[in-house]
């Protein structure tokens, strides 16, 4: 009966443990997928200034 029991605490902590990897690694795609989403809004705000630069310079 113990040994059942330590079994099946362990099971759970590897289960745990894999969805702790999980989130973490879900953490860390969401985090670069919005350092991507913020450098392209970026890029495009800074093309557009420039655009609207030229347009009102001539």
């Amino acid at each position: 009966m113990n040994t059942n029991t330590k079994m099946r605490g362990t099971a759970q902590e590897t289960r745990s443990m894999n969805g702790g990897m999980q989130s973490s690694q879900l953490m860390k795609l969401f985090k670069d997928e919005l350092k991507d989403l913020y450098w392209a809004e970026k890029a495009i705000d800074i093309d557009v200034t420039q655009k609207e630069a030229k347009l009102n310079f001539y």
